[in-house]
C-alpha cells in the first residue's frame, strides 16, 4: 500500500527507482539483503517500506513479526551503513502506549503495549543501533488505493449491513500513503536534518467518526454505533491515544500535510469502493 504510492510519486518526478518486492527480497535474511541489494550500491538512498503489518496476529506470530520489522531492518540498516547508503525507514504510533494526554512527539518515552509494536521498535533500535545516516518516520492509520484497510473493509460491510458498531475511544491521525509519498519526495528534493520525525495528516478524530465521514461522503447510509475498546475484543490491545505530533516536522518548512478530512475526500474520488 505504501510501496506502490511511493514509486508512483518517485518515478513521476523523474526519479530511476527499483522497485523489490518480497519475492525480490527477504530483508529478515542478512543473505538475501546483501546479495539482492549490492548491484545497487550506486544508488541515492534506500527507502524500506517492507513490514509485517497484521497486527492481532502478531501476538502469536512474533517471530514473523520482529523477524521483518525488528531483525530485518537491522540487515537493510547495517547494509546501508557499509555502503554509505541513507535509509528511509517508517515506524508506528504503535510503539507508544496511548496513556499520553497530548499528541506524543519525538522525545516521548516509547512503551508498546502489543507485540506489533514491540517489533517496531525493535526496528528503531536495530536502526539507531547500526549507525547508518538517514530518517525513521512514525506514521498512522494508513489508508490507499492498494492493500487492505479501515476505509476499504468498512466501505464493504456498510454496503452490507445497515448498523455497524465502532470503537470510538480510539483517537488518531487517518493517514493517506499518498500523502506520505509525497512527503518522502520532499524530504529526497530539500535534504532536511537526519532523525527521527513524526508525519500523519493535519487533525484527528476516533474510528467511528472517521467512518461516518467516508461514509457520508461516498453517500453509503449506514448507522454507526459508538462502542468502547473494551466492548470489542482484539488479540492485540490498542492504544486509545494514537496522535502524533507533527510541530517537529512542519518546523522543517518543506511540506505541509493536508487535514485530514481533505485528503479522505480526495482519496474516495480515486478509490473505486
Amino acid at each position: 500500500m505504501l510501496g506502490s504510492d511511493i514509486v508512483s510519486v518517485l518515478s513521476g518526478l523523474g526519479h530511476d527507482v527499483k522497485s523489490l518486492g518480497s519475492q525480490e527480497i527477504d530483508i529478515s535474511t542478512p543473505f538475501s539483503v546483501e546479495s539482492v541489494l549490492s548491484p545497487y550500491t550506486n544508488a541515492d538512498l534506500v527507502i524500506n517500506c517492507a513490514a509485517y503489518t497484521k497486527v492481532d496476529l502478531a501476538e502469536s506470530e512474533f517471530d514473523k513479526a520482529i523477524a521483518v520489522n525488528g531483525y530485518g531492518v537491522g540487515h537493510l540498516s547495517r547494509f546501508c551503513k557499509s555502503h554509505h547508503l541513507p535509509l528511509i525507514h517508517f515506524s508506528t504510533d504503535y510503539i507508544f502506549d496511548g496513556t499520553n494526554p497530548r499528541p506524543y512527539n519525538e522525545k516521548d518515552k516509547a512503551n508498546p503495549i502489543n507485540k506489533y509494536g514491540e517489533s517496531k521498535f525493535k526496528g528503531e533500535f536495530e536502526f539507531l543501533d547500526s549507525g547508518v545516516k538517514g530518517y525513521i518516520f512514525r506514521i498512522e492509520w494508513l489508508y490507499g488505493l492498494k492493500g487492505n484497510h479501515f476505509v476499504k473493509t468498512i466501505s464493504r460491510l456498510a454496503k452490507e449491513k445497515p448498523s455497524l458498531s465502532i470503537v470510538s475511544d480510539q483517537w488518531g491521525s487517518p493517514t493517506w500513503t499518498y500523502d506520505v509519498a509525497e512527503m518522502v519526495a520532499s524530504v529526497i528534493h530539500h535534504k532536511p536534518p537526519k532523525g527521527i520525525y513524526h508525519f500523519s495528516s493535519q487533525g484527528y478524530t476516533n474510528w467511528a467518526d472517521f467512518a461516518r465521514t467516508f461514509l457520508c461522503i461516498q453517500g453509503i447510509q449506514c448507522d454507526i454505533i459508538d462502542i468502547a475498546s473494551s466492548q470489542y475484543q482484539t488479540a492485540a490491545k490498542r492504544p486509545l491515544q494514537s496522535r502524533l505530533d507533527i510541530t517537529k516536522f512542519l518546523s522543517q518548512g518543506i511540506y505541509t500535510p493536508k487535514r485530514w478530512q481533505d485528503s479522505i475526500s480526495e482519496f474516495i474520488k480515486e478509490a473505486t469502493y
